[in-house]
Order: structure tokens, then sequence, then C-alpha cells
């Protein structure tokens, strides 16, 4: 059996959450939901959308496998398509069956700009 990838909490970049749902979620969304997979080893993912397919699954980017400097660059990316730093963050895509997710929330994540700006406000 593989070994399971360890986990990283970025709670403390979420900023907020509102509930959603998986008709509104789109290419570059964060979203965060309950799955109910007996075999899935993180059942509660916050996933950086790349597609979606009507009924079926939606793929994207588990970021509760990436170290926090991988995700800022992920959430910098341009290009979903072509991504200029996938071989850093490969070993965190997964294809998530809707059928099995439930309480699908939209996720406002800071990044490193948000941070430095929020900063400098308060210093004013």
């Amino acid at each position: 059996m593989p070994k399971p990838q360890r986990k990283v909490s970025h709670f403390r970049r979420i900023l907020e959450t509102n509930s959603s749902s998986l008709s509104k979620v789109s290419s570059k969304n964060l979203i965060k939901f309950v799955y109910n997979n007996t075999d899935s080893y993180d059942r509660t993912p916050m996933v950086f959308v790349t597609a979606k397919v009507k009924g079926k699954y939606i793929e994207g980017f588990n970021i509760n496998y990436l170290k926090e400097f991988f995700v800022q660059r992920l959430l910098l990316e341009k290009n979903i398509r072509n991504l200029k730093y996938y071989d850093n963050y490969k070993h965190s895509f997964r294809r998530y069956k809707i059928n099995m997710m439930n309480k699908v929330e939209s996720v406002v994540y800071e990044t490193d700009e948000m941070r430095r700006d929020r900063r400098e406000q308060t210093k004013l």
C-alpha cells in the first residue's frame, strides 16, 4: 500500500469562505468541500480547480498536499493549460467525482501580495 502524502494546513491563509454550488465553480477557483469516499485520505480537500467535466468530476490541485511556497506559485500561474512549474505540483493533482462532493465552499485565500498590502495599510 502506498504511503499517504503529508498534508499541510493552510487555515491561517483563509480569509473567507462562502457557501457555493457546483454550478458556480469554474477554472481558477479555489474551493473546499467534504468528500464522501471511503478510500480517500483527505476527506476535506481544498482544490485549485483546473477543469470541470459537467456532471462527472472536477480536476485540480489539492493544495493540502503543497507547501506554502508552491501554493503561492500555483496561484500566480497565468496559463492553466501550460503550467510553468507543473513538476512542483503534479503530485497534488486529483480528480474528484461530483456525486461524492458535499458542502462546497468558495475560498478567499490570502496571497503574499495581499498580506503585504494589508500590512502596509495598517502602518498608515
